[in-house]
């Protein structure tokens, strides 16, 4: 079945209630070939609230075999995420004091980008990863790539061969929809004094910068740090400390050991609760929904106000928020004229749903707009640096959440 509805809690069994509704939504990753003309499917999309754990999810759940056997994100392209996973690596060598003798498993290891640090730091890694097309491209850079679905069979698989002192899993985490089945299978392939690395979207942070384009069908949970230690409660094993990322708008950066593991900091985890305070409860969620319907009114009435005074409006940036914000807001290429994205396996695509083309950088030379919307704000930072030949001929940035607003 393509779709089902989920009526119970993932973590802990509760009981669910629905706070937003981003309405019938496009597969986010699932770009579409311009000579398609098949119907462009699409699904509810729902943020739900437990309440009893308050784990924040997805009421939908879509076939992972639709969404991940092929997949178009990686990580590669962008030079923050180059940098945030060498340091990844290189935190993790020096906390638990890897060494050549050690083998680092990344579940859903993409392009093996992650790997690849830790490669480069003498320690031996294993891929796993579902979407054929990326890991036999990881397998082809040298990152020995286990092309499957993550599950207790792959993980006695793996392990019998050799266990992990350290299993991750970044962004891949919150993708799951029987996360304590996923729990179980990391700690069976993991050394006994071994721990498990994940970095998920900070649900405090995305209220906090209203980033609702984040929620789309592949990320089925989003994390705060007490539903995050309730979950690990369950399994049986702790949460041993948490820290927050700048990525993706703001992440958590968890780690979960056996219960007595010498890294527990329970200081640092009870200090991050308190700080995210209101953010990751019931105030939370309703500011979160009401932020939503406000950018987009606004960036809907922002886009209206440009082109109806004859500026030319282009997009930067085709992940997977730019799907969910285009579609929510209803705009299409009447709005935006084209998409500019690094990854030339999105280029020559088409945003499904707002019928906008994805191109290269070179478009941005050889044919200016005015105006370019960043789809990609979480790197904003990164696309105004590279984009100062824009910049410098008049050009103007937007940037959408927390407020539509033209950067100065």
């Amino acid at each position: 079945m393509t779709l089902t509805l989920r009526t119970t809690c993932r973590g802990c069994g509760g009981a669910l209630q629905p706070f937003l509704a981003l309405g019938d939504q496009p597969l986010a990753n699932r770009l579409r070939r311009p000579d398609d003309r098949a119907p462009v499917a699409a699904y509810p999309l729902t943020l739900c609230r437990c309440l009893d754990c308050q784990l924040v999810q997805l009421r939908e759940v879509v076939d992972p075999a639709l969404l991940f056997a092929d997949y178009a994100y990686v990580p590669s392209t962008s030079s923050t995420m180059r940098a945030h996973f060498d340091e990844f690596a290189g935190d993790a060598v020096h906390r638990l004091r890897l060494t050549e003798h050690d083998l680092v498993v990344d579940v859903g290891s993409n392009d093996g980008l992650l790997l690849s640090c830790f490669q480069r730091r003498g320690i031996a890694v294993q891929g796993i990863e579902p979407a054929e097309n990326l890991a036999a491209r990881a397998t082809a850079d040298g990152i020995p790539t286990h092309a499957a679905f993550f599950s207790s069979a792959v993980a006695r698989e793996l392990g019998a061969q050799r266990r992990a002192a350290l299993v991750t899993a970044t962004n891949v985490f919150a993708h799951v929809d029987d996360v304590r089945g996923f729990i179980r299978a990391a700690f069976e392939l993991l050394a006994p004094d071994g721990v498990f690395m994940v970095e998920v979207q900070s649900f405090a942070d995305t209220v906090s910068s209203l980033a609702f384009d984040m929620t789309y069908h592949e990320h089925m949970t989003y994390y705060a740090t007490a539903p995050l230690g309730r979950l690990c409660e369950v399994e049986g094993v702790q949460l041993l400390d948490v820290e927050r990322v700048a990525t993706h708008g703001g992440s958590l950066r968890a780690t979960i050991g056996r219960i007595g593991h010498p890294l527990a900091r329970p200081d640092r985890i009870a200090a991050r609760i308190a700080e995210e305070g209101e953010r990751a409860g019931p105030s939370g969620c309703e500011h979160l929904a009401r932020g939503a319907e406000t950018v987009r009114r606004d960036l809907r009435a922002l886009l209206d106000e440009l082109n109806a005074a004859g500026a030319s409006v282009a997009a930067y940036g085709a992940p997977a928020k730019a799907t969910v914000l285009l579609n929510y807001c209803g705009l299409g290429a009447r709005d935006v004229r084209y998409v500019v994205d690094r990854n030339e396996a999105k280029q020559g695509q088409d945003i499904p749903g707002a019928d906008i083309p994805v191109v290269g950088p070179q478009r941005l030379i050889d044919d200016p707009p005015t105006h370019l919307l960043l789809l990609a704000w979480n790197l904003t930072n990164e696309i105004v640096r590279e984009q100062e030949a824009f910049a410098a001929a008049g050009g103007r940035f937007i940037v959408p959440v927390p407020q539509p607003r033209l950067l100065d």
